[in-house]
C-alpha cells in the first residue's frame, strides 16, 4: 500500500519563527542544524516515513515547511535533472560554448528551477520555484533590501575574527569565487580574512554556518593603486560555498547589447556621505551619465585617473532624479563608502530571475551629492581574465 507522507500538520507549533537558512537549536536534543525546507532534509523526511515523527518547524516558503534539520548535509549528490521537465524555452536560454553564459544556465538550473524530490515515498521529482525576484520594475528609492532579494551579495571582513570588521562588498559568481573591486584587498583593520554570504543585516555575518575564511585574493594585473583603472579582483574561499537558492551566484555580462541605461545597485556602505555603516542591505536604481559629464566631475583627481576616464572599462552611475531632503540638506541616490567591490546589475531577459552584473562598485568623489556619479568597472571587458581562474577547464 503507498503511503504519503504527511506534510506538518496543525498540532506543529511555530515555536522559532526562523528564516530559511538561519541556523537553529534542535529543542529535544540541543544539537545544532540549519533551517531547511522539508523536502531538502534528509533526516526529517526519513523520520516522517518511518516513525511519522514531526519534525520541528522554522518556518513556511509559500506552503513549503522549513525544519529544523540538523544534519547538514546536501540530501543527494547524483543528477536527476532527466526526471523532470526542462524548464520552458521562455525562461531560459540554451548554452552556446561562452563559459559564462553557460554557467548562467547552468546556475539558474541547479539553484533556481532545480530538479528536486517531491514530500513523498514515491521519490517523484518536480521542479521547484525558487525565485525571489519581486515582480515590479526596478525603479526605487534607497530602501532596505528584502530577504533574499539579492542571493548573490557577498560582504568583505577584515582583520581577525575577533576584531572584524566588514567593509567592502562583493558577489557570488561560483561555488568557489567572490568578484569585488581591487583595491578591497585590505583595510587599516588588516587584510581580506572573510566573506559572509547569505545574509541581510550585518549582524548575522557572526552565524559560523554563513561565513567563509579567505584562501586567495587576485587583483587583475593591470591595477596600480593608487589609479582605478582595471579595479577588479576575485576573491577564492578557502572552502568551497555551500551555494543554495539563498546564494545564488549571479551572471557576467558577456559583452552582448543590453539596456543598462538604469541598473540596481546594492550594499552594506554608508547611509548618508557623514553617516555610519547600513545595519541592513541597501537597494537603489541608478542612471548612467555620459562620459563627456563625468570626465568634467572627476577632472580634479588626475591622480587617480591620471589617462582620464575609460570609456571600454568604466562606467558612470549616479542619479537623475530631483535630490530628496535629509536633515537640512538635500541627497541624492549613490553608493557610498563600504559599497566598493558590490556589484552594480540589471534583471537578466532571457534567463528568467537571474542577475546579470555589468559592473563592480570602484569610488566616486562625492557621496549622494546631486550630479555627482559614481565610477564602476565593467566587467565584459574583464570576462576572459575571469573565466580563466573560475572556470579553467
Amino acid at each position: 500500500m503507498i503511503i504519503k507522507l504527511l506534510l506538518l500538520c496543525v498540532c506543529v507549533a511555530l515555536s522559532s519563527g526562523q528564516y530559511e537558512g538561519e541556523t537553529c537549536t534542535n529543542e529535544e536534543t540541543g544539537a545544532y542544524g540549519v533551517c531547511k525546507r522539508l523536502k531538502q532534509c534528509e533526516p526529517a523526511l526519513k523520520a516522517l516515513s518511518q516513525t511519522r515523527k514531526q519534525p520541528q518547524l522554522c518556518s513556511y516558503v509559500r506552503e513549503d515547511p522549513v525544519v529544523c534539520c540538523v544534519d547538514n548535509k546536501p540530501i543527494e549528490e547524483e543528477d536527476h535533472e532527466s526526471e523532470c521537465a526542462p524548464l520552458e524555452a521562455s525562461r531560459t536560454q540554451p548554452k552556446n560554448g561562452k563559459k559564462a553564459h553557460d554557467m548562467c544556465v547552468e546556475y539558474q538550473k541547479k539553484y533556481v528551477y532545480p530538479c528536486e524530490r517531491s514530500v513523498s515515498i514515491l521519490a517523484s521529482y518536480s521542479r521547484s520555484n525558487n525565485c525571489h525576484h519581486k515582480t515590479d520594475k526596478l525603479v526605487v528609492a534607497g530602501e532596505d533590501a528584502e530577504r533574499y532579494e539579492f542571493p548573490h551579495m557577498a560582504l568583505l571582513g577584515y582583520g581577525p575574527l575577533e576584531a572584524i570588521q566588514y567593509l567592502c562588498g562583493g558577489s557570488i559568481i561560483s561555488e568557489d569565487f567572490i568578484l569585488t573591486a581591487a583595491h578591497c584587498s585590505a583595510s587599516a583593520a588588516g587584510k581580506l580574512s572573510h566573506v559572509a554570504i547569505g545574509i541581510l543585516a550585518r549582524k548575522e555575518a557572526s552565524d559560523p554556518s554563513k561565513l567563509y575564511k579567505v584562501k586567495e585574493f587576485i587583483q587583475h594585473p593591470g591595477f596600480a593603486s593608487p589609479k582605478k583603472y582595471n579595479d577588479i579582483a576575485l576573491v577564492r574561499t578557502e572552502k568551497t560555498m555551500e551555494l543554495t537558492h539563498l546564494t545564488v551566484p549571479a551572471c557576467l555580462h558577456t559583452g552582448e547589447p543590453v539596456d543598462a541605461s538604469q541598473v540596481l545597485a546594492a550594499g552594506w556602505g554608508y547611509l548618508h556621505d557623514k553617516g555610519g555603516l547600513s545595519e541592513n542591505l541597501q537597494k537603489a536604481v541608478l542612471d548612467r551619465f555620459p562620459v563627456e559629464y563625468c570626465s568634467v566631475v572627476y577632472a580634479e583627481v588626475r591622480r587617480l585617473l591620471t589617462e582620464g576616464i575609460d570609456e571600454t572599462t568604466q562606467y558612470c552611475y549616479g542619479d537623475k532624479g530631483a535630490p530628496k531632503p535629509f536633515q537640512g540638506k538635500f541627497e541624492s541616490k549613490d553608493t557610498c563608502q563600504g559599497d566598493s567591490g558590490g556589484p552594480i546589475v540589471i534583471k537578466d531577459s532571457k534567463i528568467h530571475c537571474m542577475y546579470t552584473i555589468v559592473g563592480v562598485t570602484s569610488f566616486g568623489r562625492y557621496c549622494g551629492y546631486a550630479d555627482s556619479p559614481g565610477l564602476y568597472t565593467s566587467v565584459a571587458p574583464f570576462l576572459s581574465w575571469i573565466e580563466g581562474i573560475v572556470w579553467p577547464n
